[in-house]
C-alpha cells in the first residue's frame, strides 16, 4: 500500500491519495467477507460452525485484489473534520457485499427462518467490486 498526504492553506485542507494491492495464493492474510459466508455458528444449530454459504480459505486458493482511494478533507479547526472520500475496490472472486445484499430477508445472517428450516433460493450477494462515496462528520472533544 502507498498513500501521500498533502495538507495546504494553513493546516485547513488536506488531500489524499494512494491505493494497494495483495496477491495470497493460500488465502491465509483473507478475512472472510461480511454476513452469511463468514464462519459464525448457525443459531438453529450451534455445533455448526460454518455460514450456510461459506468463503472458501482452503490451501491453494487464490486471492488477489486492489483498491485505491482519494480523500479531501476540510478542518475548520482541531476538533471538526468534514471529509469527502472515493473508495474503489476488486477482489478476483466475490467478495464484497453486492446490491442484494449479504442478510438474509429475515436479518440473521444465515438463511434460516424457522427452526431448521432454510430461507428457500436466497444466497449472499457478494461482488467482485465495490465503489463507495462516503461522506463524514467528525467530532473530537
Amino acid at each position: 500500500m502507498l498513500y501521500n498526504r498533502v495538507w495546504f492553506n494553513q493546516n485547513k485542507f488536506a488531500w489524499t491519495v494512494g491505493g494497494g494491492f495483495i496477491n495470497n495464493p493460500g488465502r491465509y492474510l483473507v478475512l472472510y467477507p461480511t454476513g452469511d459466508a463468514s464462519p459464525l455458528p448457525n443459531p438453529n444449530n450451534p455445533t455448526q460452525t460454518e455460514g450456510t454459504h461459506p468463503f472458501d480459505t482452503s490451501p491453494g486458493s487464490q486471492f488477489s485484489g486492489f483498491d485505491y482511494s482519494t480523500n479531501f478533507d476540510w478542518m475548520p479547526n482541531q476538533s471538526l473534520t468534514w471529509r469527502i472520500e472515493y473508495v474503489h475496490r476488486y477482489a478476483s472472486v466475490p467478495y464484497f457485499a453486492g446490491h442484494g445484499g449479504v442478510t438474509s430477508p429475515t436479518g440473521y445472517t444465515t438463511t434460516a427462518f424457522g427452526p431448521g428450516t432454510p430461507y428457500p433460493n436466497w444466497a449472499p450477494d457478494l461482488a467482485h467490486l465495490e465503489d463507495r462515496i462516503i461522506f463524514v462528520m467528525l467530532f473530537r472533544i
